[in-house]
């Protein structure tokens, strides 16, 4: 009888043949411990091989087989891993990436020395050792979130220019491509709390677009995370800076550039935006009220409709805040790389006094990021059109 029918359970029956002998079982001790020597084997037979070169596949002396080195060594080999992954990001082939490049090497030269120390002293180095090693640990998963997150923003500009091309081409925004554009932009948030700006001086009106959108995306979900009466706007403030400027991809002509007579009508973009996001299903009705009021003002200067301060939402003015602050940065940064702090300053100077004048939230003004951000430029093309200068100031 089973023990579900509440008897006792059935003995367990082995089947064998005749002509061999029952099989000896071992006990889950003896295993257990075999298991253990196996897997401390392997890992002094893999610390033999930690003293590599991060650029190069030339072997130092190897470290003795102790325990405590051993285990120096696994970790050290592992922190080498990843610096060589990172070598490898795209990211860090492009224009302004100098700063993370200088970082990489200094870890790198870390490494070396902590490698050399490994080799030459072994188990009688004691505390160094461990210092260099966690040191080193500790530099390289600081450079895998700080690169990871500049790749992530890289990818989103690129993805949303494709999404922003195939709007020109059939006249409807790939809302699968769309929604991959905003995780990219909520991992680059996650792993590196300092915004990443992107820039290009490409003479396509779509690439402006998707630098400019991806950046002001990118500081309000930031400012969102701050701040806790803005965590529940993280998402629809990502939707709304990405959309915001969708409208002006109507006025471009078939090489992507603003006609020069244009000017006017830029002043209807918020109002185009509008309307081709409430064209779309999955957009809540707040981010098209705040697409139609990022250019809005509280002392009711600016358009279209020159509405005042409580006849705006929070989430419009907060877009307008972000939009300002990144076209800013635009026009202070000649060259890519990390901003200057003294810029850096400037801008927000600026920011303030137009918050003190009315022009912007003065509240929401206060939490923008008092840390320089990091501008990558990932195309040459040092002139533009003036069609598309015109489209980026306006914007």
């Amino acid at each position: 009888m089973d023990r579900h029918q509440g008897g006792m359970p059935r003995e367990r029956t082995h089947s064998f043949r005749l002509d061999q002998a029952e099989p000896t079982r071992r006990p889950a001790v003896i295993r257990y411990a075999a298991l253990q020597r196996a897997r401390a084997r392997a890992r002094a037979s893999r610390a033999m091989g930690v003293g590599e070169s991060m650029y190069s596949d030339s072997a130092v002396p190897a470290a003795p087989a102790d325990g405590v080195t051993s285990q120096h060594a696994l970790r050290l080999r592992r922190a080498l891993a990843k610096l060589r992954h990172l070598v490898a990001c795209p990211v860090m082939q492009l224009r302004g990436a100098e700063e993370l490049v200088e970082a990489l090497s200094q870890s790198a030269s870390l490494a070396e020395a902590a490698t050399e120390e490994l080799a030459r002293q072994g188990a009688t180095s004691g505390r160094r050792l461990k210092a260099l090693v966690s040191s080193v640990e500790r530099r390289a998963a600081e450079l895998d979130d700080h690169i990871h997150a500049a790749e992530a923003m890289r990818r989103a500009a690129f993805e949303y220019q494709l999404t922003l091309d195939w709007f020109v081409r059939v006249g409807g925004i790939a809302w699968n491509k769309f929604t991959n554009v905003c995780m990219l932009i909520h991992e680059s948030a996650q792993r590196w709390p300092d915004p990443v700006v992107i820039r290009s001086d490409v003479p396509r009106a779509t690439w402006h677009i998707a630098a400019s959108a991806v950046s002001v995306a990118r500081v309000a979900l930031e400012m969102c995370q701050r701040c806790p009466s803005l965590n529940e706007l993280g998402e629809w403030a990502v939707h709304a800076a990405l959309l915001s400027d969708v409208g002006c991809l109507c006025l471009c002509d078939s090489d992507y550039c603003v006609p020069l007579d244009a000017d006017a009508r830029l002043e209807t973009h918020p109002l185009r935006s509008a309307d081709i996001a409430a064209a779309l299903r999955s957009v809540a009705a707040p981010v098209v009220r705040a697409i139609r009021e990022h250019h809005e003002a509280p002392d009711g200067t600016g358009y279209p409709d020159g509405k005042r301060g409580s006849e705006l939402s929070v989430l419009g003015q907060l877009i307008a805040v972000c939009t300002a602050y990144v076209n800013r940065l635009f026009a202070a940064v000649a060259e890519p790389g990390s901003v200057p702090a003294v810029r850096h300053a400037a801008v927000l100077t600026e920011l303030q006094q137009l918050a003190t004048q009315g022009k912007l939230n003065q509240q929401l003004t206060n939490l923008l990021p008092d840390t320089p951000p990091l501008v990558l430029s990932v195309a040459p093309g040092p002139h533009q059109p003036d069609g598309c200068s015109r489209l980026s100031a306006a914007a």
